[in-house]
């Protein structure tokens, strides 16, 4: 009987573990990465990440504190990412869906189904540079060729760097239910020491994917999900000039517009 009683309250220590209650807020953050709206401290945060590698299960050699907040529209996160040598952070300017795992840089990813079957991954550097995906299960069949609708601003300090990220849940596709909690998993790495840090546990055989590893967050409710369009117009010009060929110059002008359309 006593072996039994050890096993049920363990898990549902492990559970209590892994569930996070986050807020519903009127208003987002304004996205410039200073953290110092008033609705992230409305939320509970996450302090402390555990190690993968290259120690796993040891707590993260720099302090990560996670929060998280909704609003009707869009959930917001954020990463504090202290670090006692800031000024050996790797950071380079990149164009979007570029190597961020090659600097430092901060990564998450949502599955509201709560299946782990479909999972939405977005990350970023201190430089602000965005990449995303769209993951099977365990991180399989991964579609890095999916383009959400999402924004991220990033800030470098003295003391380290943080990320604001806001996902419109236009980008997700999924029947709501709000009784069943959201799979979300959060990571960092810190370049220099190679050191890979999650907000949850996660063994060194498993990557941050495992849904079994995730935190479930709870307390999501009355979102709306709509269509999500993102109008980018651009201008364009080629000049191109053969002197051996033709005494005049051509140059060549053009204007348009991209048209992104998301179903939510």
């Amino acid at each position: 009987m006593l072996p039994i009683l050890f096993l049920l309250l363990t898990a549902v220590t492990a559970q209590a573990e892994h569930a996070w209650d986050i807020p519903r807020v009127d208003r987002g953050p304004v996205l410039d990465g200073r953290l110092d709206e008033e609705c992230w401290s409305a939320c509970t945060p996450r302090e402390g990440f555990t190690q993968r590698d290259p120690s796993p299960g040891a707590p993260s050699s720099e302090q990560t504190i996670l929060r998280a907040v909704y609003t009707e529209d869009a959930l917001y996160v954020a990463f504090e990412c202290h670090d006692s040598q800031a000024g050996r952070m790797v950071s380079r300017l990149r164009r979007r869906d570029a190597s961020v795992w090659k600097d430092d840089n901060v990564d998450l990813w949502i599955d509201p189904t709560g299946s782990g079957m479909e999972l939405y991954y977005f990350s970023t550097n201190p430089r602000g540079v965005k990449y995303d995906a769209l993951n099977g299960p365990r991180g399989q069949n991964s579609n890095q060729r999916w383009d959400a609708h999402w924004d991220v601003a990033t800030a470098v300090t003295e003391w380290g760097w943080c990320a604001e990220f806001e996902v419109p849940f236009s980008n997700l596709k999924f029947d709501f239910d709000p009784s069943k909690p959201w799979l979300f998993n959060a990571g960092r790495v810190i370049r220099r020491s190679g050191e890979e840090t999650y907000a949850t546990s996660v063994p060194y055989e498993h990557n941050m994917f495992y849904a079994e590893d995730a935190l479930h967050l709870c307390g999501i409710r009355d979102i709306a999900r709509e269509v999500g369009l993102k109008v980018s117009p651009y201008s364009k010009g080629d000049y191109r000039r053969f002197p051996r060929a033709s005494a005049s110059d051509d140059l060549q002008k053009g204007i348009g517009m991209d048209v992104d359309l998301d179903i939510g």
